[in-house]
């Protein structure tokens, strides 16, 4: 008997799926003939083919598992993928139809008694965790236990469906040591994911993940999570390490442990982690960056203390400068998330957010997302709104979006499994409307000037301040695609933007500083294109009216008495894309 496992699809570089690989080491370990399809790691391979029509690429996917000759296909799924997942179910059974197929993960689990009623060809819903019961799974797919007696699942029975009660684990130690043997690209990631513990105490009415977990935080013991790393740097040779936990900083007194026994190790890793913005202190920063801590996720969610209460995050935004010296102090690496078009927001709030997000991006933190807020199944959110949901087509970044146009009929038949591909009406949500792609502007537009054009980036915050949401309305003005993410056909991103840029800043009027800021623009174009086309050693002499590297050197209050100095400068080609810059 064959048992196949499929790890949710995302956009993102490959990684080790937790949730699986937990399930299929246990079916492992009791002897069953069990295997991971990760899709995410065929398509970085292109043994799959992710460009294709929606139906080529599905049934390249269920030809795939196919040809492995299966009895069992279980898939894991989360919103982003669920439309994919429940059509390639229905594809693997009509070939097929003596396969059973299973479904788990957060968006099975929150929808379950939904999805069974409108897709018959699934067999049954795993439930939340599922490391206690799978054995027990697998015998009532193949009808060898009653499924009456089985917690944690799902089914159909007498064209009733069934919910049985979920009893999660409370002792995360009791979960096996993962087998890293069954991923065959382990030996390539550089990063890998750790499990740290599961659940959030918190009760954030957006979120769908406390639903899932029940509220219910756990963290496995100090010595558990030590002998996970030990193993990792030892057998496999592993180093950098993602510290996967809703907000693993909840339990100082494991964090502070944890780490005293990293530093006392000779382990030398790296980590990341996330947490709440209210749980960090700088007697805990200090003791995470000596145990390896470089990088923290922070879910801030909204700059405006009215908001952080309508949607019970509730953090104190007084405190989060001393948060902030505190990070630049430790050189942490921080990921700041915000949401915009929460129900209710309006555009005072909004402009908080949006000014909150200038100041991080003015004291040098670079890696800041802003979303659009989705409804998920299983939230404060969905409940409250659910009958004013609308499919309007203003999709976000947080579902898979390729072909969804494809799959619109099944979105509109079942608003109760797919809510996050629907809107709510413009007088609920207004700054959605007002602000569209904000959240690419934010995430993706900002990053480019950041990273690629920077003293362009540094002229506009000194002409726009803490502005961003003026500098979104000019380029947005300009050309709608100035504030759009581009197309995953896009292979060279910086070169598709430095040339969407171009017409801008050649066209646009920045006062009395038009002159310095094309020449600007026209620099750092410059070095772009020497860099992605020169040769090896080649050197190339331009004449600019500003001396640039004094530019690159000044503050950004300094731009505004920026003199014209005619200087000669030479790019040259050290190594591939390394290019060394250099007065003539």
């Amino acid at each position: 008997m064959k048992i196949l496992l499929v790890p949710v699809m995302h956009d993102g570089k490959i990684s080790n799926p937790i949730g699986v690989l937990s399930i299929g080491t246990i079916l492992k370990n009791s002897n069953y003939d069990v295997e991971i399809v990760d899709f995410n790691y065929l398509y970085y391979c292109k043994i799959i083919n992710r460009g294709n029509t929606k139906d080529k690429m599905l049934d390249e996917m269920r030809d795939y598992l196919l040809s492995k000759n299966p009895d069992i296909v279980g898939l894991s799924c989360m919103c982003n993928c669920y439309h994919v997942y429940i059509e390639l179910a229905q594809k693997l059974k009509k070939c097929n139809p003596e396969l059973k197929v299973f479904l788990g993960g957060p968006q099975a689990t929150l929808t379950a008694k939904q999805s069974l009623e409108a897709f018959p060809w699934i067999d049954l819903i795993e439930l939340g965790e599922s490391e206690k019961n799978i054995e027990a799974v697998i015998n009532v797919l193949l009808g060898k236990q009653n499924p009456d007696h089985v917690n944690g699942i799902a089914y159909k029975k007498n064209d009733e469906v069934i919910i049985n009660e979920v009893i999660q684990i409370e002792n995360l130690d009791e979960l096996p040591l993962l087998n890293y043997d069954m991923l065959p690209y382990f030996d390539k990631m550089e990063m890998v994911e750790l499990e740290i513990g599961r659940g959030c105490p918190f009760g954030c009415s957006f979120c769908s993940t406390k639903t899932f977990w029940k509220r219910n935080f756990r963290i496995k013991s100090v010595d558990r999570i030590f002998s996970e790393i030990d193993n990792l740097v030892k057998m496999y040779n592993k180093k950098y390490f993602n510290f996967v936990h809703d907000l693993f900083t909840v339990n100082r007194k494991i964090v502070l442990e944890l780490c005293d026994k990293i530093i006392n190790s000779d382990l030398n890793i790296y980590w990341g982690c996330s947490a709440r913005l209210d749980t960090l202190d700088e007697e805990l920063i200090v003791a995470m960056t000596k145990a390896g801590c470089v990088e923290i996720y922070i879910g801030v969610e909204t700059g405006s203390v009215s908001m952080q209460k309508k949607i019970n995050k509730n953090l104190n935004l007084n405190r989060i400068d001393e948060k902030i010296i505190l990070f630049k102090k430790y050189n942490l690496r921080i990921t700041f998330s915000f949401i915009y078009g929460f129900p209710g927001e309006n555009a005072e709030e909004l402009i908080e957010t949006i000014n909150l997000i200038g100041k991080l991006y003015n004291m040098g933190f670079d890696k800041i997302q802003l979303h659009q807020c989705s409804i998920f199944a299983g939230t404060e959110l969905f409940t409250k709104y659910k009958d004013q949901l609308e499919y309007k087509g203003l999709l976000t970044d947080t579902v898979n979006n390729q072909y969804i146009d494809d799959y619109k009929n099944i979105i509109l038949d079942n608003l109760d499994i797919f809510p996050q591909f629907y809107s709510l009406p413009e007088d609920i949500t207004p700054t959605v409307y007002q602000y569209e792609n904000l959240g690419d502007f934010v995430t993706y537009i900002i990053k480019f000037m950041q990273k690629s054009i920077p003293i362009t980036f540094k002229c506009i915050r000194w002409l726009y301040g803490l502005d961003l949401l003026k500098l979104y309305q000019d380029l947005r003005e300009y050309d709608k695609k100035l504030v759009m993410s581009p197309s995953s056909e896009e292979t060279n991103k910086e070169i598709y933007f430095v040339n969407l840029f171009e017409s801008f800043f050649a066209n646009h009027d920045f006062l009395e500083y038009s002159d310095l800021f094309k020449e600007v623009y026209a620099y750092e174009k410059d070095f772009i294109y020497f860099k992605c086309f020169s040769k090896v050693g080649e050197i190339k002499n331009k004449t600019y009216k500003y001396n640039m590297l004094k530019l690159e050197e000044i503050d950004v209050i300094s731009v505004g008495n920026f003199a014209e100095e005619k200087t000669e400068i030479n790019f040259q080609n050290i190594c591939g894309k390394d290019v060394r810059i250099f007065l003539k």
